[in-house]
């Protein structure tokens, strides 16, 4: 058999491919999705052609941290049309499927922009369980935190979704992309997705500052930990805090390796981000 892997993220990427020197026989192309679509608009993604708002939603994200790379991986119209054209061709795809929103609002995007091809997309879904690795018990959320030796024995729970399945998940996206209200999407306790203001993680990163003069790294990576959600946009939500609220730092406003934070207020530094201008196309 052929293999052909969809994966949402760049650690799930490293991860499967890793997990080939342990299992050569489920070697095969992998094709990475990689937007976050748990933050940022989501109005204008009706249809592969329709990517622009957002793309300029993530580029000015990414400017305001120096990189003018990064925006261009974070278009996944391109892979979508990859996939498409193999779907054309006949070819079954596996698709690996964390526990998180990334790979749950993946997921969604993914069925219902190529519902006619459902049967050829099976679905490997983590499980909720704990692996033996190296260094002692875990229990994964996402398959970039999955051990690689392990990797292809969740293939035994691929499941194919049959049309009435599949139309659900259209009709969750439908729902979910007309919520641009506000900028965050967060699973509530019935297990389905609400929108939420684009700050709704900011209590998490105040949370996080509880040192003075804390790493932005180090606050970012902590609520990572917990969200899950994309760092440079966590990193861009930091900034907005400390120039709101005026907190003291030491550094640049740039990516989070710049520049550390205090909890203490009425800096005199705090003067070069403008939020007003820092997001200018």
């Amino acid at each position: 058999m052929k293999y052909h892997h969809i994966v949402f993220g760049s650690a799930a990427t490293g991860t499967l491919n890793y997990s080939f020197s342990y299992d050569p026989h489920i070697k095969g192309n992998i094709y990475t999705l990689l937007d976050d679509l748990s933050v940022g608009p989501t109005e204008e993604l009706q249809s592969l052609e329709e990517q622009q708002n957002r793309q300029e939603w993530w580029r000015a994200i990414y400017l305001a941290e120096g990189d003018n790379k990064s925006t261009e991986y974070m278009n996944d119209a391109p892979v979508l049309e990859q996939i498409k054209e193999l779907l054309e061709q006949g070819e079954v795809l596996h698709c690996w499927v964390g526990n998180i929103a990334y790979d749950d609002l993946g997921l969604l995007r993914l069925f219902t922009f190529l519902k006619d091809f459902y049967e050829q997309i099976h679905v490997v879904k983590l499980q909720d369980r704990k692996f033996l690795a190296k260094y002692g018990l875990v229990k994964p959320e996402t398959i970039g935190e999955m051990p690689s030796e392990y990797m292809s024995q969740l293939l035994k729970y691929t499941k194919q979704l049959n049309k009435a399945e599949v139309q659900v998940l259209v009709n969750q996206w439908t729902a979910i992309s007309s919520l641009h209200e506000d900028g965050v999407r967060v699973k509530n306790k019935e297990g389905r997705y609400e929108s939420k203001p684009i700050n709704y993680h900011d209590q998490e990163l105040m949370k996080a500052l509880k040192i003075d003069m804390a790493f932005g790294t180090d606050i970012v990576n902590s609520v990572y930990a917990i969200t899950h959600v994309n760092k440079s946009f966590l990193n861009w939500r930091l900034k907005q805090i400390i120039v709101e609220n005026e907190l003291a730092f030491k550094g640049e406003l740039k990516s989070a390796r710049d520049y550390a934070v205090s909890f203490t207020t009425k800096s005199t530094s705090y003067s070069k981000f403008d939020p007003n201008t820092a997001f200018d196309k």
